[in-house]
């Protein structure tokens, strides 16, 4: 579940718990290699491993939501940050030209 959610985002993870979900019951649950569930305690477990699967699934849905947001976030700090750089630089490079002018001008008088 994790990993069809990390890679494949919500609705391949949600599928996928719906499915295993539907495996365990067939397989495991109720009595083998039916859907229907006859139990209330059976019924029990099965809902409680839908609960506990898609929860794991939401959650692992936001984390990678959150690593590709904070991943953007910093691209475009990156971005604006060697924008500032390269303004200062030109800047300072200007100022310098300034300088370098004004003093050869106050020497030749």
């Amino acid at each position: 579940m994790i990993t069809s959610t990390w890679y494949g985002g919500l609705r391949p993870g949600i599928v996928t718990v719906v499915f295993s979900t539907l495996a365990i019951n067939y397989l495991f649950i109720s009595l083998r290699y039916q859907f229907w569930i006859e139990q209330p305690e059976k019924l029990l477990r099965v809902s409680i491993f839908l609960l506990v699967a898609l929860t794991i699934t939401l959650l692992t849905n936001n984390l990678q939501y959150s690593r590709q947001k904070i991943k953007q976030l910093n691209q475009k700090l990156l971005q604006e940050n060697a924008e500032q750089r390269r303004m200062a630089l030109s800047a300072a490079q200007m100022q310098g030209r300034q300088g370098r002018q004004g003093g050869r001008g106050a020497g030749e008088k």
